[in-house]
């Protein structure tokens, strides 16, 4: 029986659960809510997630929703991939990775989508140069990190995983944010790797 994704088109959070039910041959049918219209107000997509957001996964009655949660448990059901270790070293970096990105690099690129593509496409006004300035300076100084650990490496951590459909899809974004990924050769490699996987432009 298929899995229930409740998502919306133009979610970064719920594309990386679709690339990742994509490369695991995980189907899934999905059901697309519509913000402007309040299908993640309703009491019934509420009872489901309060936190009114999507991604949220339907397998049965079991839900869960959060996008790094429902990574890992896509992941689960595949063990013989390897994406979901039972190893609890294995286990901690990938925590100690989903961590670092979430609280930072990620954090910084959602505040410079929000100012420099999203208000303008709403018709807001300008973009506020002290965000802007915030979250490029922690984009300097944790980019670098991420492109050390690239080195010699095909994928994050050696082999493709969960953190690489975490971090992938908004990574794409960079360079409509004006990052320039020619100072990250080993990023702007893996994202061309990852990005010619046969489903990536369609999932």
């Amino acid at each position: 029986m298929p899995l229930t994704l409740y998502d919306t088109v133009h979610s970064v959070y719920a594309r990386r659960v679709r690339l990742l039910a994509a490369e695991l041959d995980i189907p899934i049918t999905r059901v697309s809510l519509d913000y402007g219209k309040g299908d993640m107000k309703t009491p019934a997509y509420l009872a489901k997630n309060p936190g009114a957001r999507v991604p949220a996964l339907e397998d049965g009655d079991f839900m869960v929703w959060e996008s790094l949660a429902i990574l890992n448990y896509l992941a689960s059901l595949r063990p013989e991939r390897g994406m979901s270790p039972d190893n609890a070293k294995a286990r901690a970096v990938i925590d100690q990775w989903a961590a670092f990105w979430l609280c930072q690099p990620a954090a910084a690129i959602g505040a410079l989508a929000q100012e420099k593509i999203v208000k303008p496409m709403r018709g807001q006004p300008s973009h506020n140069e002290t965000i802007v300035a915030g979250a490029e300076a922690m984009l300097a100084r944790d980019l670098p990190v991420i492109e050390g650990q690239l080195a010699g490496r095909d994928y994050l951590l050696g082999d493709l995983g969960v953190i690489d459909f975490l971090m992938a899809p908004q990574m794409e974004a960079l360079p409509r944010l004006d990052i320039d990924l020619a100072a990250y050769p080993n990023i702007a490699a893996w994202l061309t790797r990852i990005s010619a996987k046969p489903y990536w432009a369609t999932a």
